[in-house]
């Protein structure tokens, strides 16, 4: 999610920041400059690209969703898992501006389905470590 994205998200979402410690001080320009947040996003992405990139071997994608849902359960102790549903936008915007006028939509339609799965299942995963 280019920078631009991650600042939206954490504009319109201030409450999520509360979450990442000190960040919740910062103004939106300083979490753009911010390189601990930037190394998160990067991975929040790296994981997205991944899910998709590896599609074809569902089981791996479900196993390595779950295992990040479980992550969160544990290091985060108030994280309620709706808040990954706050993902989806910016990620759609990202594709959506990456790809332009490439962007069709027989292709909204697919991103919009691959990341319902993906956030759903690392939803699951976060679910079960907290109901096991």
């Amino acid at each position: 999610m280019p920078n631009s994205h991650a600042k939206i998200m954490f504009e319109q979402n201030r409450e999520v920041l509360k979450l990442f410690g000190d960040f919740a001080n910062y103004t939106a320009e300083e979490l753009v400059e911010n390189r601990e947040l930037e190394q998160h996003v990067t991975m929040v992405m790296n994981t997205i690209v991944e899910a998709i990139s590896c599609l074809e071997d569902i089981d791996y994608v479900i196993c390595m969703l779950h295992s990040i849902g479980k992550l969160h359960a544990k290091k985060m102790k108030n994280f309620d898992p709706q808040e990954f549903w706050k993902i989806e936008e910016p990620f759609l915007s990202a594709v959506k501006e990456t790809l332009d006028d490439r962007y069709t939509a027989n292709m909204d339609i697919i991103y919009k389905i691959t990341i319902k799965f993906i956030l759903e299942m690392l939803i699951e995963g976060f679910n079960y470590n907290t109901t096991v």
